[in-house]
């Protein structure tokens, strides 16, 4: 029988008579379980969701999978990829119970003697094609700090190559659980480190579904990037934080990074690449959140960031505000800020002459702002005249 995407998994299993040792592991009933495993039949049916131990895995039964193994259910047997949001697309039962992170099962699998390593071709840290990714990898990209700590305690046989792309894609997805107990069993070259913390600079956390920019987070969120790009500038103190400090403005979620570097003493009014934009320019600027990071700009002022530096293209934080932010209580902390209303960019157009001609507010809606920001701008030029 062939399962329809977005059929419940109970009701696939109820239409098929042969597979009730499943919908047993499923619920966790051990009653069942064991009289359909003593009457002999196969206790390592496949299905669309793979075997009854598997199934009992991703349900969290931990007893299911305690009585199947047991029973002497098959630990090698491989999960179909297609049949959930399962990342690892070729796994045994030891893979997907780091991948679920259920610390219990995955323990009782170890000790079960469950093969390490089966053959999977996908790794999710660094880009080389390796030709299998460890569970010491699959435990950080899940970001299951403990099971991390448990395999680099259980064996000795990772080698260095794992270990950093185990560190890489934790930091990727903010796991400072991960990285901090990878960096204190393990040496890392500073080459390593520093990809990693531009890796976690642009990152985002597994909560997130890899979705980089969206409007709704959680400070905790926030937090473990911070502790996250903490653990590893203890470990490599050389790097240049004006790029990670500019990452931060970007995106609101960021902020605790972002308040963690500037206490740290990285410059605020640092310019990098072609754009020479400092990082309140881009705070002000309305990203893919659909909001300007209004609290990272207020932090830049906060720790002394000059509003009136100008880009590449001569305009100060205040031209991109009006232009493209729109937003008033920043024009505002700018003004107060003091950064300068009349300031000419490269083409001698004024902050005021963007807010009145930007295409940014050629929708009605947008009209009784343009007004508002342009009085605000009148106002802030005739009082230093």
């Amino acid at each position: 029988m062939t399962w329809c995407p977005g059929q419940p998994i109970e009701e696939y299993f109820l239409k098929d008579p042969s597979q009730h040792h499943h919908l047993a592991a499923l619920y966790g009933d051990i009653p069942i379980l064991k009289e359909l495993i003593q009457s002999g039949s196969d206790k390592d049916q496949d299905s669309a969701f793979g075997t009854p131990l598997h199934v009992a895995i991703f349900a969290n039964q931990i007893e299911a999978v305690r009585l199947l193994v047991d029973a002497g259910a098959d630990l090698e047997a491989l999960h179909p990829s297609n049949a959930d949001d399962l990342d690892d697309p070729v796994s045994n039962s030891l893979r997907i119970a780091v991948c679920k992170g259920n610390r219990e099962i995955f323990r009782l699998l170890w000790d079960a003697g469950a093969a390490h390593r089966n053959g999977c071709m996908r790794s999710y840290g660094l880009q080389e094609n390796f030709k299998q990714s460890s569970l010491i990898e699959l435990a950080a990209f899940e970001d299951h700090p403990d099971i991390a700590m448990d395999l680099l305690s259980l064996s000795d046989k990772w080698i260095q190559t794992e270990k950093d792309r185990a560190l890489f894609c934790a930091a990727r997805v903010w796991s400072a659980g991960c990285v901090g107990a990878l960096l204190r069993t393990t040496q890392f070259s500073d080459d390593m480190l520093s990809r990693s913390l531009k890796e976690c600079s642009r990152g985002s956390p597994k909560s997130f579904n890899n979705y980089k920019y969206i409007p709704t987070w959680k400070l905790k969120e926030s937090v473990k990037q911070a502790e996250t790009i903490k653990h590893l500038l203890n470990a490599y103190r050389e790097e240049d934080c004006a790029e990670l400090l500019h990452s931060a403005a970007i995106r609101p979620c960021c902020i605790e990074t972002l308040c963690f570097l500037l206490q740290r003493g990285v410059d605020p009014n640092s310019r990098v690449g072609k754009s020479k934009s400092t990082p309140l320019h881009k705070a002000v600027v309305m990203q893919y959140t659909h909001e300007v990071n209004k609290a990272a700009a207020f932090s830049l002022l906060q720790y002394g960031a000059d509003p009136n530096i100008p880009d590449a293209q001569g305009m100060t934080a205040l031209h991109w505000a009006v232009e493209l932010g729109g937003d008033l209580e920043l024009i505002k902390k700018l003004l107060e800020a003091g950064v300068n209303a009349a300031a000419l960019d490269n083409e001698a157009v004024t902050p005021m002459i963007l807010a009145a001609y930007s295409p940014f507010y050629e929708n009605d809606e947008w009209r009784e702002l343009q007004v508002q920001i342009l009085v605000l701008l009148l106002g802030a030029v005739e009082r230093s005249a």
